[in-house]
């Protein structure tokens, strides 16, 4: 029960910081100090929200200049709770906890460009498009997305046969990656 009195008061606390109530009034070193007070947190429900929030950050409020080192923040403060959850599902686990790794996985992928969840979700993505069971589904889904960053042209074919395949394509993941894979024929002809 106290987890769940816990949850409201969370949200209150970083919708004050960052957005609803507010408009994003509050600066966003605020915020990122009040989210990494909260880096103990595994509760799906509020990591999910800070991502999100974390997310936004990165995309509309971090310049150029500090993109860098706003990666390097964001793998400091994802790589802890991605090392709790564990990189691999455990026999028995529940799917929010299946759920939260996936989401933790992706952040730390695409939004941090950690090189170690890039060089995993690779790895990940060429496992599940050979044996699409082989993997935790929400796992490969966030592999797929996160290894469509530094995918080439050897990794678009797979997908594009992967998805042509009927009895694999609902295993693999959606078309929309396709387009996001560097240096494959879909993402020359976006250019």
């Amino acid at each position: 029960m106290r987890r769940a009195s816990f949850l409201p008061r969370t949200h209150r606390l970083v919708d004050r910081h960052l957005g609803v109530g507010t408009c994003g009034r509050e600066p966003v070193g605020d915020y990122l100090a009040l989210t990494k007070g909260l880096g103990g947190d595994r509760n799906r429900a509020v990591v999910k929200d800070i991502l999100a929030r974390l997310d936004y950050i990165g995309r509309y409020l971090v310049t150029d200049s500090d993109r860098e080192s706003y990666r390097l923040w964001l793998r400091e403060y994802l790589t802890p709770i991605l090392k709790d959850v564990g990189w691999e599902a455990k026999p028995g686990e529940s799917d929010e906890q299946k759920m939260l790794r996936a989401d933790v996985f992706t952040a730390l992928g695409y939004n941090a460009r950690d090189p170690e969840a890039l060089a995993r979700a690779g790895k990940l993505a060429g496992q599940a498009l050979e044996n699409p069971s082989s993997v935790d589904r929400e796992l490969a889904d966030s592999a797929f997305h996160v290894a469509a960053l530094t995918g080439d042209q050897a990794f678009y074919d797979k997908l594009m046969a992967a998805l042509k395949t009927p009895n694999r394509r609902r295993s693999t993941t959606s078309p929309y990656i396709l387009g996001s894979v560097r240096g494959s024929e879909a993402s020359a002809t976006d250019s």
